[in-house]
């Protein structure tokens, strides 16, 4: 088939271009719809297949390669459904646009003279879809232009073979190989965009179904290829329903609680030093006693030369004490150090030892967590398994004994239809009219065969030992105990 996306001819006359789509009413073509329900489809395919995240990974890099794109955070998964967005939107413009009237995708005035977006956001408000942003247009028209390059990519050749690259819009601007018309990175979805359909160039050929004529032996008439009525099977056991949602509240019930580890503080004492301050004092005012005394008991000459002595001791002592102190203080001070430095590297060890016991907690925690997970897992799968298996046994019983019915859905009460005796009654009289329907309850086709109902009657009468009729059409088949069309050849002379 032909594409069915042609341009259409641009209208000629003032009064055609002064037309606008206020009052827009989609007249979808019944005969393009499947078509373009083909192309919606293959193109979301081909782009979201996993065998072609090449193809998305190459369209993403080469998209953020634009200048437009420089300072965007678009992921590529935003980016592919915005370019699937866009082409939906595009092929739903081009399928409703009315047929018969003189405005054309291709007029240059379909956009010209309006707002900004103000064509393409009436259309897409009478169809029924949330128009796109300026921004969400922009990252369209880069992504189109990427694809453009990439036809001619022999790396994605095959990939992109099914498609026809060839937009449809006005070629007032172009890109590209062959000057092709395909908007700017602008954000108008105008009258060029409009015509950017990523669309098949091939569509399926629809096969024309044959009329089924009365009495022909068609696939779909012939006995033997009808497909069998499967009677379904027993209900869920009750007690099954019960474990099975049990085991399921069980896993969604699993928490993970995580450890927690008391950090001790560190303390680290002060040292007092030694003051040689009292001790200076005290030194001093012995040497000032010597100097009063010997200042009243002395001459002037002597006690300027005793004075010189006292001072000199006075000196002395005071050095003495103060480099004594000094190394008091110094000893003092060592020992400190290796005090606080004794603490700290414990401290430290301590730490270490603490966070890497708190890893291991975390790590028997998260394991355990796993462990519960699993194994909760594990009962819901087996709990289901053990379901079905109880169903399906449950419905092959009540075939294998149609007598007995057992309802799983109430906890497995069983009914009793239609009971037979385990042991024989010889008491009991037989009863015939319940014989004549068990035979025909037992062989069904008996009902569809021409003297069916004499056949059980006699048989029934065997059955409970009466004497047959010896004038009985059907008394041949009696003596040789078969009935008609049960065996094969039972009714063959």
């Amino acid at each position: 088939m032909g594409n069915p996306f042609s341009k259409v001819e641009k209208n000629k006359g003032s009064k055609a271009e002064k037309k606008s789509t206020e009052g827009f009413v989609p007249e979808p073509t019944a005969d393009y719809d499947k078509k373009f329900k083909y192309a919606k489809e293959l193109l979301h395919k081909t782009l979201l297949a996993p065998e072609n995240k090449a193809l998305r990974d190459r369209i993403y890099n080469d998209w953020k390669k634009l200048p437009e794109n420089k300072n965007k955070s678009l992921s590529q998964e935003q980016l592919i459904q915005n370019l699937l967005k866009a082409e939906d939107h595009i092929l739903e413009i081009q399928r409703n646009f009315p047929k018969n009237t003189s405005t054309a995708l291709q007029r240059k005035s379909w956009d010209k003279g309006t707002k900004k977006n103000e064509t393409y956001n009436n259309m897409a408000s009478t169809l029924g879809f949330d128009p796109m942003a300026d921004t969400e247009i922009e990252d369209f028209q880069g992504t189109y232009r990427v694809l453009i390059d990439l036809a001619d990519d022999p790396e994605f050749e095959e990939v992109l073979k099914p498609f026809s690259l060839k937009p449809v819009g006005v070629d007032d601007q172009t890109y590209g190989k062959g000057n092709k018309p395909v908007s700017p990175i602008d954000g108008w979805f105008g009258n060029t965009t409009v015509g950017q359909a990523i669309l098949p160039k091939e569509y399926p050929e629809e096969k024309e179904e044959k009329p089924i004529v009365e009495g022909e032996d068609t696939p779909t008439q012939a006995d033997h290829l009808q497909v069998p009525q499967v009677p379904q099977g027993s209900p869920w056991w009750l007690q099954d329903i019960i474990k099975t949602g049990h085991a399921a509240g069980n896993l969604a019930r699993i928490k993970k609680y995580e450890p927690w580890q008391a950090t001790a503080d560190v303390y680290r004492p002060r040292t007092a030093f030694f003051d040689p301050n009292r001790e200076l004092a005290a030194n001093a005012e012995q040497s000032n006693i010597a100097q009063q005394t010997l200042a009243q008991f002395t001459g002037p000459q002597s006690f300027n030369a005793r004075q010189s002595d006292i001072q000199g001791r006075g000196l002395r002592g005071a050095a003495d004490t103060i480099g004594r102190v000094h190394n008091q203080n110094v000893d003092m001070s060592n020992r400190q150090e290796a005090m606080n430095a004794d603490i700290s590297n414990r401290a430290a060890q301590e730490r270490a030892h603490q966070a890497t016991t708190l890893w291991d907690k975390y790590q028997t925690v998260n394991q355990q967590f796993d462990n519960s997970k699993s194994q909760a897992r594990d009962a819901l799968v087996n709990q289901y398994v053990n379901a079905i298996t109880n169903k399906n046994y449950t419905a092959n019983l009540n075939k294998l004994y149609p007598q007995f019915s057992v309802n799983p859905a109430i906890g497995g009460e069983y009914f009793f239809d239609n009971p037979r005796e385990v042991k024989a009654n010889m008491n009991k009289k037989p009863d015939l009219a319940k014989t004549y329907n068990e035979v025909l309850f037992n062989n069904p086709h008996l009902k569809e065969t021409k003297g069916g109902d004499m056949i059980a009657l006699e048989i029934a009468k065997q059955q409970i030992g009466m004497a047959p009729n010896a004038t009985d059409p059907y008394l041949d088949y009696q003596n040789r105990g078969v009935i008609p069309g049960y065996y094969p050849g039972a009714d063959q002379e």
